[in-house]
């Protein structure tokens, strides 16, 4: 996928991703936030690449699946399925570090039910994420 479908991937993932965060905030239920919770801790304690990039992965599905629609987790599982393809194996410990940072400060906005923030959050971590896949690509073309 060339560089301009890549931003257009992330930026339609930054809409579903967004909107989801905003129907979490209306509609939050303690054991959704439980959930994402698990999950990021799973993300801390993990070694292993595969398991860390299915973890992230995870991670932003439960975002979209709070909204309880089927017809969005379904369109999001398509997007995913790309995103899927990153190798995280190349992602340094750095890296891997800022990413569950990320997913703290984006799980605390939701339990404090600060939308903007959350947003704000999202997008900086989506906007990283996008920097790494490029670079990602970057070095495999070469």
């Amino acid at each position: 996928m060339n560089t301009e479908k890549t931003d257009e991937l992330f930026e339609l993932r930054h809409l579903l991703e967004k909107t989801a965060i905003e129907h979490i905030i209306a509609n939050t239920e303690a054991e959704h936030l439980e959930e994402l919770h698990n999950i990021m801790e799973r993300m801390d304690k993990t070694t292993d690449p595969l398991s860390f990039k299915q973890l992230d992965i995870e991670f932003h599905r439960g975002l979209i699946q709070a909204t309880k629609n089927q017809l969005f987790t379904q369109l999001t599982d398509i997007i995913v399925k790309y995103f899927s393809n990153a190798p995280h194996s190349q992602m340094d410990e750095a890296d891997r570090m800022k990413t569950i940072q990320e997913h703290k400060l984006i799980l605390e906005a939701l339990k404090a039910k600060d939308k903007e923030l959350a947003i704000q959050l999202l997008s900086e971590h989506l906007q990283y994420a996008r920097k790494l896949k490029i670079e990602q690509k970057t070095r495999t073309v070469k």
